[in-house]
């Protein structure tokens, strides 16, 4: 059994309404088109033509016969009379060929020659009576009115009347067909409009019942399912639209409890792993480097247990180097402070040294001032005695054998400033060696880091 898709059920329902709709606005059409036909009729067949012929029925009844009993008894002047039956002449004409223009036909069409044929008899008397009234002749008229003018004029006068009683009868069936039409369309428009509202409460039924509320009920389960609640979907085994979103939200609710075992296996892995590696950490902030991970951990994370361990193990052989290097610091230290107090007794032998130094070259100064001032005096007095130039040589040799006394006391004093150099270069090196290894050693060596400074300094 083939079904239908919500599309093909909507257009079925849309097309029940618009088949309704059209139905309805048709009927509506042609009972407007019916009633304007009639009134069509009614205006240009038979309200017209009656008009004209009542206008051509009052122009003989009234204005000719009125007109010449008022010129007769003296009420209006022969003149006025003969222009009032000059008017209605051209009056009773134009209406006429008006009412002649229209359609004709059957038992009117009969009287309409009957008519036409007395009206020749009219208008001649009527135009008899014109020629009487401009001539001004009494006692012609008064012959014309006993004699001529009503045998003349009252059979027209009654064939018109006769028209005028056909095209009432005409115009009433005429009405009563077109009301008879209206009620006719408005019966058919009451029974589309029950139809219509037939077919609209249909589709309202059948797209609540099919489309609306299994859409409700889908989303309703839609909403649980983000909630996180598992509940059963309905309508997956439709075949159209709200059975394929059933079905889709179907696979939704499967891949949500497939993650969620999937989450629950990852949190507890997650509790494997973080709580040995917690046990672990703890054990090496408590300064135990023994520890180790010995549970193998879930496929995936298994390196990370083997990397923990190996940085443990890594960690523990580092401090053990730390250990034995803090070791040979403690030694180099010793060392280094047995050299240090060596080289302090040297520097301050050394200092003694130049101490002494300093004064033999003040006094060599002192010294040498004199023989200047001595040499200036000689100099001075060269031409007064030859033993003072004598003992001026005497002096002079006394000052070169200083002088070169103060050389051979000056080259002592670069050897000791460079034993010194050799000396501060040494201790330097022993202190920048010291630095290293306290570098290496960490916190555990800045204490040998401040004694390899101070080191450092008393070399400069």
């Amino acid at each position: 059994m083939q079904t239908w898709s919500l599309g093909q059920k909507l257009l079925v329902c849309l097309t029940l309404l618009a088949v309704a709709l059209i139905a309805l606005a048709g009927t509506t059409n042609f009972s407007a088109i019916s009633n304007k036909a009639a009134l069509a009729t009614l205006l240009a067949d038979r309200v017209q033509p009656l008009r004209d012929l009542k206008i051509v029925g009052d122009r003989y009844a009234v204005d000719i016969v009125d007109a010449a009993h008022k010129a007769r008894n003296g009420t209006i002047s022969f003149a006025t009379a003969a222009a009032s039956v000059s008017k209605a002449q051209a009056d009773i004409s134009e209406h006429w060929r008006a009412y002649s223009a229209t359609r004709i036909e059957g038992e009117e069409a009969v009287l309409a020659r009957e008519a036409s044929t007395r009206m020749q008899a009219a208008n001649a008397a009527a135009e008899k009576l014109r020629q009487i009234l401009l001539r001004g002749d009494r006692a012609a008229l008064d012959a014309f009115v006993v004699n001529e003018m009503y045998p003349a004029i009252d059979p027209e006068t009654a064939a018109i009347g006769d028209l005028v009683g056909i095209q009432i009868e005409i115009a009433n069936d005429v009405t009563a067909a077109a009301l008879t039409a209206a009620g006719t369309a408005q019966i058919l428009s009451i029974v589309l409009t029950l139809l219509g509202a037939a077919a609209w409460l249909v589709a309202f039924v059948v797209i609540r019942s099919r489309v609306i509320v299994p859409i409700d009920q889908v989303a309703g389960v839609m909403e649980t399912l983000a909630r996180g609640d598992d509940s059963a979907i309905p309508f997956v085994d439709r075949s159209d639209e709200i059975g394929r979103m059933a079905r889709s939200c179907e696979k939704f609710r499967l891949a949500a409890v497939a993650k969620a075992d999937l989450e629950a296996k990852a949190a507890a892995t997650h509790s494997i792993i973080t709580t040995a590696l917690q046990r672990g950490v703890t054990a090496v902030a408590a300064g135990d480097l023994r520890v180790m991970i010995d549970t193998a951990f879930p496929p995936g994370y298994e390196e990370v247990r083997i990397n923990f361990n190996e940085a443990i193990a890594a960690l523990r052989s580092m401090v053990q180097l730390v250990i034995e290097s803090a070791g040979d610091i403690h030694t180099g230290s010793n060392e280094i402070a047995s050299a240090s107090e060596d080289l302090a007794r040297r520097t301050e032998s050394n200092a003694a040294s130049l101490e002494q130094t300093n004064a033999a070259l003040v006094q060599i100064n002192a010294r040498l001032k004199s023989s200047a001032d001595s040499s200036l005096s000689t100099t001075e007095r060269a031409d007064q005695a030859i033993a003072t130039v004598r003992a001026g040589r005497s002096t002079a040799d006394s000052a070169v054998e200083a002088m070169e006394r103060v050389s051979i006391s000056a080259k002592g004093i670069d050897t000791v400033i460079e034993g010194l150099d050799k000396i501060a270069f040494q201790t330097r090196v022993l202190a920048m060696n010291a630095a290293v290894e306290a570098g290496r050693a960490g916190d555990a060596g800045r204490g040998f880091a401040v004694g390899a400074d101070l080191v450092s300094a008393l070399a400069m």
